[in-house]
């Protein structure tokens, strides 16, 4: 009696953690139960299956369990499906005979890492048309400059000791490059336009908003401001668009749901697999935290998480195929205008609230 009432405990405080996220409520211990939301559904699973078959003789009570943990882990499983490898794929594949490829890399360096030649050597073989590097000091900088600038005629450079420190390369022309401060004044964001091989503009976007901790207030609201904020930005815009960076938060959270939602964007990652960046440190603990949206425009040609170079990430890369003649295949749904007036209305709301605290 006493184990079935541990399993029944256990089972019902596992799957209520992967479910309490869905309440919206912007608080860091809260928001940060999105992130394990697998190793949540597997656990829950496992327990349902032990309750199953260990304990046979049930009452009304059992029955009861067993159907709320079921409802539970199905709205798990709901929830993280379209990025396993069976779901469906939003940024389709890339077609063999497309003339256009963008190589993008990105990495958070982590600002205290010491093993930059590790990096650098990961940089050099894929050789990458955009290069993003997040919590860049300016020792970094140094570092990535005397190591790889040569190759990358074009850069915006925001080197910090904050852990925010931003380095952003490429090899095609940049044009209207921008640094933001969109939530903080000491957290930046970059955009550009990008000038392709066949003249065609692109818009590119670099964030890196706040992660889930005490250390960053109690409220996640600021990195959901930045995400919202940038999305905005990008709903009337008809050129192709690509946003990059490490969002601190996975790819299935309200948050980022929302960003793709607003700015209309597709994720590389859907209907093919997780491909988790963080922790690097924690082999059973990790999360897509590194993120590629692209508009209907691109398509996917590869994906690929490089080996430990010494951060608590791990490098993450893509490349897309610019295939506008197929764009109308996979384009999203709009926003409806009910929803932005919503939206903008919570964004200038926490705006005056953080005013005001400060």
């Amino acid at each position: 009696m006493i184990l079935k009432r541990i399993v029944q405990t256990l089972g019902l405080v596992t799957a209520l953690c992967a479910v309490i996220p869905m309440l919206s409520i912007n608080i860091w211990w809260i928001n940060i139960f999105d992130y394990p939301l697998f190793e949540f559904s597997l656990m829950t699973f496992s327990i349902l299956i032990l309750y199953l078959f260990v304990f046979n003789k049930r009452s009304i009570v059992d029955y009861i369990y067993i159907g709320v943990l079921t409802i539970l882990l199905i709205l798990q499983i709901v929830k993280i499906f379209p990025y396993s490898a069976l779901g469906e794929k939003t940024l389709g594949n890339a077609s063999k005979n497309a003339v256009t490829r963008i190589k993008i890399f990105e990495a958070n360096v982590l600002q205290k890492n010491n093993k930059d030649k590790k990096l650098l050597e990961q940089i050099k073989t894929d050789d990458p048309d955009i290069l993003l590097l997040t919590e860049t000091s300016k020792r970094w900088q140094r570092t990535i400059d005397s190591g790889i600038g040569a190759a990358y005629k074009y850069k915006v450079q925001v080197p910090q000791d904050n852990t925010y420190g931003m380095l952003l390369y490429s090899k095609f022309k940049m044009k209207d490059s921008k640094v933001n401060y969109r939530v903080q004044g000491n957290i930046p964001s970059m955009n550009t336009s990008l000038i392709l091989p066949d003249g065609t503009t692109i818009l590119l976007y670099a964030i890196h908003p706040t992660p889930p901790d005490p250390e960053h207030k109690s409220s996640s609201s600021d990195r959901g401001i930045e995400m919202i904020r940038t999305a905005l930005t990008l709903i009337d815009e008809k050129r192709p668009m690509i946003v990059i960076g490490d969002f601190n938060e996975v790819a299935w959270s309200q948050n980022v749901s929302l960003f793709q939602e607003i700015s209309g964007l597709l994720d590389v990652r859907k209907g093919r697999g997780f491909y988790n960046t963080f922790n690097a440190n924690l082999f059973f603990m990790r999360w897509p935290l590194d993120q590629v949206f692209a508009s209907e425009q691109f398509r996917v040609d590869k994906i690929k998480v490089w080996d430990y170079m010494g951060s608590d990430h791990f490098p993450f890369s893509t490349t897309l195929t610019y295939e506008p003649i197929r764009a109308a295949e996979q384009k999203p749904h709009p926003v409806s205008e009910k929803v932005l007036r919503l939206l903008e209305k919570h964004v200038n709301e926490e705006a005056l609230k953080r005013g005001k605290e400060e």
